[in-house]
């Protein structure tokens, strides 16, 4: 296993991942404006705003720094899209230092998915993936220094620790879902009511599109 960690990126340059491939794989992958009421991304303090272009209303509202309206989530262009993508997400891991495509596009996919918490489960893949704790497993934004240390794995293993990590997430996020109605509806719940009322609608959906990304060294 290469260590290359000590040996920091102090700029950006043609070998580094490129921003504008990952964030096209995405518009690929999203639709345009949904409000699916049983995707809790889509809501902003309690009110059903939705999501377009893959930008979820908690992420419009982080960029915006207020709530928007119905009506602006269905009129977001892919230009500004692009400009959160940039700003919330490809950013927070570095992505510019970051020297194999498909390895930041995966870890681009994570904090889309799952906003900053994320972030500390990269951490601890990528220590998990070179054998001991280096990064400090915390939500703060990759580094230069992180983002070193991300290119000084075996890129093929921390790839494939990242995909098996997600399809437990997914796994656990589906459980909770499932829970969470049970409790409020104070039964058992069905498999039809589970496909039309919990996460586990998307569960199918999340697997496929997580097998989209393959390793390219």
């Amino acid at each position: 296993m290469r260590r290359t960690h000590h040996k920091y990126v102090n700029e950006k340059n043609n070998n580094m991942a490129d921003f504008s491939i990952a964030v096209a794989k995405t518009f690929n992958a999203e639709g345009g404006y949904q409000a699916d009421p049983a995707d809790t991304a889509n809501y902003v303090k309690g009110v059903l705003i939705g999501t377009n272009h893959g930008i979820s209303a908690i992420a419009y509202a982080t960029y915006l720094k207020r709530t928007p309206t119905v009506d602006e989530m269905k009129a977001l262009t892919q230009d500004t899209a692009k400009l959160i993508f940039k700003s919330l997400f490809w950013d927070k891991i570095a992505g510019d230092y970051i020297t194999n495509q498909s390895v930041s596009q995966l870890m681009f996919q994570y904090v889309i998915g799952a906003g900053d918490e994320q972030i500390s489960d990269l951490k601890d893949i990528a220590n998990s993936t070179y054998g001991k704790p280096v990064l400090i497993s915390n939500d703060v934004p990759f580094g230069k220094s992180e983002a070193s240390f991300v290119n000084g794995l075996d890129q093929a293993k921390f790839f494939e620790n990242m995909k098996t990590w997600r399809l437990h997430y997914y796994d656990l996020v589906v459980a909770r879902s499932v829970t969470k109605w049970e409790l409020t509806n104070k039964r058992k719940i069905t498999d039809a009511e589970a496909l039309q009322f919990t996460k586990k609608k998307f569960l199918a959906g999340w697997r496929h599109r997580l097998n989209t990304h393959i390793f390219s060294a």
